[in-house]
């Protein structure tokens, strides 16, 4: 692959199989993967939380908190 593009896609390639390894590894298994739900609400206990991801193209904010309900 002696493109420009060919070489694109080889380090694609290259970086998913890297990825794959580290994935492998015990503890890693999500690694470069976002995070469970299930995970992140622990850390709203105290109110609400904000993920903000910004990027160059776009940005998004992720707002969550607990809520419990009560019987009246």
């Amino acid at each position: 692959m002696g493109t420009f593009l060919g070489a694109d896609r080889e380090a694609a390639a290259d970086f998913q199989r890297v990825v794959d390894e580290i994935r492998r590894r015990p503890g890693f298994e999500r690694f470069l993967m976002p995070r469970k739900v299930a995970k992140l609400l622990p850390a709203a206990t105290d109110g609400p939380v904000v993920l903000l991801n910004v990027a160059q193209l776009r940005s998004d904010a992720l707002r969550f908190e607990l809520r419990t309900s009560t019987a009246r």
